[in-house]
């Protein structure tokens, strides 16, 4: 999970508000981070 900190400070992907706020662990808000920053770079 560390290495995608960086990445998400750098580029700052838009991520639903509620998604991460309705996510059930931090787990699964990087993971929801994690497919935003993805979307933006595709």
């Amino acid at each position: 999970e560390f290495e995608l900190l960086p990445g998400l400070a750098r580029r700052q992907p838009i991520v639903s508000k509620s998604k991460l706020q309705s996510a059930p662990s931090v787990e699964a808000a990087l993971d929801i981070a994690r497919l935003a920053l993805v979307a933006e770079t595709t």
